[in-house]
Parts: C-alpha cells; structure tokens; sequence
C-alpha cells in the first residue's frame, strides 16, 4: 500500500504492470488524514533520499509501528537502529528489501520495535514534552 502522491507514482504504477503485481499493490494517493492507514499497516516504510524530521515517521510511530528507514536527515535522531526500526543507507534497495523481510519474517521483533517507538514518541515528541522543552527555554531565556 502506498500512500501519497509524487512524480514517482506513473513509473511505480507502470512498474507493477511490468511485474504483474498489480493485485497486490494498492496506489492510494493523498490523503489529509492518513490513520486509517496506519491502523492498517504492519510496519512503515520511509525510504527517502532527503528528509529533515518527516512528521510522518512520528505519526507512524506514534501509532506503533516499527519502521524501516533511510539515514537521511533527522531520521536517525527519531528511529534508533535496532531498538524502534531499522535504518538503511539511501539508495540501497538490497538493504531496504532485507530489512523489511527481516520484519515480516521475525512479527515478535517488528512488534518489539514497534513498541519502543510508540515510547520513543511519547517520551520525547509529545504536546506536553514540547510544552516542558519551550517553558524551560523561555525561562532560560529570561534569567
């Protein structure tokens, strides 16, 4: 399932055609709230060649999926590699399709990283973390 929208969207399309898979991949394109899909996935996949810190990574780790990612930007700050998903280089498809089989095929790892990234959010990206961080700057501010 792929959800979003981008240039990248005809090729993939034509790719899956080219593949035959078709059947088994589903283009969902943009969507406002994206949830529902959340709810559904079983991991999240975010294979980036550019990013800074990607909301969506916390949104899908706030839901409590494990993710598979590339060390690109802020990524590395937010999935900690081995504890709440697995970090890839960009542009290493071998790499990016190893670690996702790896959490297809071990469901007890992918749900202990999925686990630790739904603490992850809560302990360092949540409202009343960020509201405790920017009291203490503004009270830093005016000492």
């Amino acid at each position: 399932m792929l959800v979003g929208g981008g240039s990248l969207i005809k090729p993939l399309s034509l790719l899956a055609a080219e593949l035959g898979i078709t059947d088994k991949v589903i283009f969902c394109g943009q969507h406002p709230d994206p949830s529902s899909f959340y709810q559904m996935a079983d991991l999240f996949i975010l294979p980036s060649l550019w990013e800074g810190s990607p909301n969506v990574l916390l949104e899908a780790m706030s839901w409590g999926l494990p993710a598979v990612a590339t060390a690109v930007g802020g990524v590395g700050e937010i999935v900690k590699d081995g504890e709440s998903g697995l970090i890839v280089r960009p542009k290493d498809v071998a790499g990016l399709v190893q670690a996702i089989l790896k959490l297809k095929s071990e469901p007890n790892l992918a749900k202990k990283f999925g686990e630790a990234a739904k603490k992850t959010i809560e302990k360092k990206y949540s409202l009343k973390n960020n509201l405790e961080l920017l009291e203490n700057l503004f009270f830093d501010v005016l000492k």
